[in-house]
């Protein structure tokens, strides 16, 4: 070999060498998902993806962004961990938009909610409107239309979106022409359409309101869970108060008991924000924790996920009962792994020792 042979051959090492050590580093391992203390959620279901799939393995929940999204979302996310469960989006509380119906179908068929003969917009805002699922023939529509959508993906499950009692309505003044309460309409409505989609698919509903009305505690019960979408938090990341926190381990502690799924959103994106929904969800889940999923959002999908160390330690079984004093901010618990949880539901702060 000449001189310069031999020269090109160091030259081309160096090259493999310097794009070796300019590669981002492999993600670390996930522990085993029957191991670790809390499960964890993805909602995948703004237009931006900005999923990291080569985490799949750490997220045991996908939500995709609608039924057209297979391709692009699902087959992605269940090749890179096929144990997952990767859920696809579709609206039940509403006619257009991400719907199983289309607006001009109910309109067609008569199938809007109405206040004294008013059509309902979608008071969330956007272009939809209410639906009266209660009406002969739309729970039929609504499967069929679902089943169409589906096809022959491989979804593992359907994310019912607001899923609602619109208690909100009653108490603006513009109750559901029909129903004598938010109450009366979840009872003939909402609850009888979410039990016969469960009949079809496996239904994880967000449950609109969960946090103040106790009535949709059925709904999560009836399907496969549910999903509390201000976990610990409301959109502008303030607390939901020491009461509402109360009352979502009371829910989460129903779903579990049932062998049912609890889903929280708290919604902030810092690695500090993931590691107190962490620690909150396993002090009051801990013993359950296949059970419980955790995520920390606030664009749906549009900003990537965050991580953190503790996450992958593996605390053990709860020791005791949980520590919490009723109106107090201070929730703890120990767990047979030698660790103590903290957190401070003031501060938003969780502390491992």
């Amino acid at each position: 070999m000449s001189a310069l042979d031999l020269l090109e051959q160091a030259q081309n090492t160096l090259d493999d060498l310097h794009d070796v050590l300019t590669l981002p580093p492999p993600p670390p391992p996930p522990i085993p998902s029957s191991q670790r203390s809390i499960r964890r959620t993805w909602l995948g279901i703004f237009n931006s993806d900005v999923f990291d799939y080569t985490r799949a393995a750490r997220f045991d929940t996908f939500v995709a962004h609608y039924f057209d999204s297979w391709l692009v979302q699902g087959v992605r996310y269940r090749s890179a961990n096929p144990d997952g469960d990767c859920l696809v989006y579709c609206n039940v509380g509403n006619a257009g938009g991400a719907s199983a119906i289309s607006l001009d179908q109910a309109r067609a068929n008569n199938w809007l909610a109405k206040h004294n003969g008013a059509e309902i917009p979608n008071p969330w805002g956007g272009s939809a409107f209410v639906v009266d699922v209660g009406k002969p023939g739309v729970p039929e529509a609504y499967i069929s239309s679902i089943a169409s959508k589906w096809g022959s993906s491989g979804w593992t499950g359907l994310f019912a979106d607001d899923a609602n009692c619109w208690a909100n309505l009653w108490r603006n003044g513009q109750s559901i022409d029909g129903y004598s309460s938010y109450g009366d309409w979840w009872d003939r409505a909402m609850q009888p359409l979410l039990r016969k989609l469960a009949d079809q698919w496996r239904v994880i509903p967000n449950l609109g309101d969960w946090l103040n009305q106790p009535v949709e505690d059925s709904g999560a019960l009836a399907c496969a869970g549910g999903m509390e979408e201000h976990f610990l938090t409301w959109e502008t990341g303030a607390s939901v108060g020491a009461a509402g926190i109360e009352r979502q381990y009371q829910a989460l502690r129903k779903c579990l008991d049932a062998g049912k799924q609890y889903h929280g959103i708290v919604h902030a994106t810092s690695s500090q924000s993931l590691l107190y929904a962490w620690g909150m969800a396993a002090i009051m889940g801990g013993d359950k924790p296949e059970l419980v999923r955790i995520g920390n959002q606030t664009s749906y999908g549009s900003i990537s996920p965050t991580y953190r160390p503790e996450l992958d330690i593996a605390l053990g079984t709860p020791t005791g009962p949980v520590g919490h004093a009723t109106g107090s901010n201070t929730w703890t618990r120990i767990f047979s792994g030698g660790y103590k949880l903290t957190c401070d539901t003031g501060l938003q702060t969780c502390v491992l020792s």
